[in-house]
């Protein structure tokens, strides 16, 4: 067995952590700028460095004009116009901070930058932000406002716009980069949500998310990502364009289920008895996701009929040895079977993939926190721990393809961890992520993502690699499953009720900004709705309360920030039986 690095040891061997450069020139002419990363990391409490370079001018002297407050930085010149800005936070807590660097030119001029330097303690978030920081420096496209499919090593678009299902795994790394970071990701996460209505179609009278924009042709399995995300965005930050676009996208694949209650890949399958698992998969457990919002008693039904016949022996779908689930199955000719035909070419629907199975485990435990039927569970946990055994490599990662399953199974073993409490699912998940991190990235910096599995699988050593070209889906698949670890160290589950509203809540209160001063109005953002008042408290890190407040019924109610003292509180919102905590940090 490969003996593997600590992750906490290489990542402060390494240059890393979020460093927001914002360039301001300060020069009459319009001639000399400093140019430099505009994304780099700083990890607490190491010491890093991001490098600045005037390339248009000749440089006498770099100087420091203004230094930080939470950290100190220092020069260290280098031949050719260029800098090397060593920073050192002073302390060992979350800070922002800010320097001014200019740079003496021959002409005369003078050149300067603002930076903006964000620090980090938690080496997930920190990784996970940087590659999602990536994907938004390399892949956004402006022509388009999307996301290139694929990028040449130069950072060349070679397919300017992607596919939806890319796009189903970027908006996924953008729901749990803001589950992580509010501030910093919601106008992101908004923004890209509503970008993918040009996706758009309503051809044939049936409304439904294309595979391209512009394109008639429509997939069931992508609509049912959509109707995931869509319903967990909504959940989050409680927009209900999000919820109205989870029911496009499942009013889509639900219209076209046969009496099966099978769904095919795409439109062009309709009618022939194909059960394609994740098509229906996700459109069950959107139904799932639906009545937990909406209470409507329909999509309950809708939602246990699905996992009712995903798991139906004589569908086929689910092995009755390895209790893992096939690509799809045919009722063709009065008989269930695995191969078929399909626009008259025969078709085999065996064989395994992860996200086959993960999305039933996640709808089984959403189903048990739904109903509190205690068989939902043990089906989840029997599904899970199968698949650990099958694709998980203690040590060496994920034996597993990004594009079907790599995310999903960190969401599937999170899902799990959440409403069991047991650590041994958190535990894998960061031992999967590590290897990710430490062995995945090749020389600039991308993740596996690639259609082969020998290229793309999640227990590659990728760390010598040189790629020619780059996906934007693997590297939005990493970006979400870093970034869901980096909330699940974080955030305690909270265990020992069955009440889906008061435990999923409990891990959904919002608080907008998540650092703000005494005398501040801040935003308490939370999903559903409640006719109870509801009442707001904060503790600060002893126990003690220093604020108490009664409040109306509201989805996104704000305080103001009595006088406290700078440091870190804990926030709770009572109302009813839901009870929802968060943390926030006085400045």
């Amino acid at each position: 067995m490969r003996k593997r690095t600590n992750i906490f040891v290489k990542v402060a061997n390494a240059v890393f952590l979020l460093l927001f450069v914002s360039l301001q020139v300060w020069a009459s002419g319009i001639d000399p700028v400093i140019e430099g990363a505009n994304e780099v990391h700083i990890l607490i409490p190491y010491t890093d460095s991001f490098r600045l370079e005037v390339k248009n001018d000749i440089v006498n002297r770099w100087i420091i004009e203004k230094q930080g407050t939470a950290g100190t930085a220092r020069l260290r010149e280098l031949p050719g116009g260029k800098v090397f800005v060593i920073y050192s936070p002073l302390g060992d807590g979350p800070s922002t901070d800010t320097i001014a660097i200019a740079a003496e030119l021959s002409s005369g001029y003078k050149a300067g930058c603002s930076v903006t330097v964000s620090n980090y303690t938690n080496p997930y978030q920190y990784e996970g932000e940087r590659l999602l920081d990536k994907i938004k420096q390399d892949f956004f496209n402006g022509q388009y406002g999307l996301y290139a499919e694929e990028i040449t090593a130069n950072g060349d678009f070679l397919k300017p716009v992607s596919y939806l299902w890319p796009a189903s795994h970027l908006l996924r790394a953008f729901k749990n980069g803001y589950r992580q970071n509010p501030e910093k990701y919601f106008q992101p996460l908004r923004s890209y949500a509503i970008s993918l209505d040009k996706y758009l179609s309503d051809a044939g009278g049936k409304f439904g998310y294309a595979a391209y924009p512009g394109d008639q042709k429509r997939f069931y399995d992508d609509n049912g990502l959509m109707i995931i995300q869509f319903a967990e965005i909504y959940s989050l930050i409680a927009d209900e364009r999000m919820l109205q676009r989870a029911r496009w996208a499942y009013d889509f694949c639900n219209h076209d289920r046969d009496s099966n209650w099978g769904i095919p890949q795409h439109e062009d399958e309709l009618g022939q008895g194909m059960f394609y698992s994740m098509a229906v998969n996700q459109t069950g457990l959107g139904a799932a996701l639906l009545y937990a919002i909406t209470h409507e008693s329909v999509y309950l039904e809708e939602a246990e009929t699905y996992y009712q016949q995903l798991n139906n022996p004589q569908v086929l779908l689910k092995d009755p040895v390895n209790s893992l689930f096939h690509q799809y199955t045919f009722y063709q000719g009065g008989e269930w079977s695995l191969s078929g035909t399909i626009n008259g070419e025969p078709r085999s629907g065996a064989g395994f993939r992860a996200y086959q199975t993960t999305h039933v485990v996640q709808l089984a435990i959403l189903l048990y926190r739904l109903t509190g039927q205690h068989q939902y569970l043990a089906d989840a946990g029997l599904m899970l721990d199968k698949a650990i055994v099958y694709w998980y490599r203690e040590n060496n990662g994920l034996n597993e393809n990004a594009f079907w399953g790599g995310d999903d199974m960190i969401d599937a073993l999170l899902d799990m961890y959440y409403i069991t409490g047991e650590e041994k699912y958190l535990e894998i998940s960061k031992n999967i992520i590590d290897f990710l991190i430490e062995f995945g990235k090749d020389q600039l910096g991308y993740y596996p993502g690639d259609y082969n599995d020998n290229l793309g699988n999640w227990d590659l050593d990728r760390r010598d690699i040189i790629p020619e070209t780059v996906l934007m889906m693997g590297q939005a698949a990493a970006a979400s499953a870093i970034l869901r670890t980096a909330y699940a160290v974080e955030n305690d589950p909270v265990v020992g009720t069955n009440n889906f509203r008061e435990q999923r809540n409990s891990a959904n209160l919002v608080i907008f900004p998540s650092r703000a001063r005494s005398g501040e109005e801040i935003r308490l953002m939370m999903a559903g709705s409640s006719q109870d008042e509801m009442i707001v408290t904060i503790y600060s890190v002893d126990g003690q309360i220093v604020q108490h407040e009664l409040k109306l019924p509201s989805v996104q109610p704000t305080i103001t920030l009595m006088n406290h003292t700078p440091g870190i509180y804990i926030l709770t919102v009572l109302q009813g039986s839901c009870v929802r905590s968060g943390k926030i940090i006085i400045e």
